[in-house]
C-alpha cells in the first residue's frame, strides 16, 4: 500500500506564468485556485469555498 502524496500549502509557480494556490486542510473547506498570466493579462480559476 502506498502512502499519501506530500502536500505543501501556499502559492506554487508551475512555470510559464501558471500558478497554483493550495490551502491546507483543517479550515472551513478544501480550497485551491489557479492563476494564468501572459502578456499583461491574467485568468483566475477560483475554486475556493467554505
Amino acid at each position: 500500500m502506498r502512502s499519501a502524496a506530500g502536500f505543501t500549502k501556499g502559492l506554487h509557480e508551475l512555470g510559464n506564468g501558471h500558478y497554483a494556490y493550495l490551502q491546507p486542510d483543517g479550515s472551513w473547506g478544501w480550497s485551491n485556485s489557479g492563476l494564468v498570466t501572459d502578456a499583461g493579462q491574467s485568468l483566475l480559476v477560483d475554486t475556493l469555498f467554505d
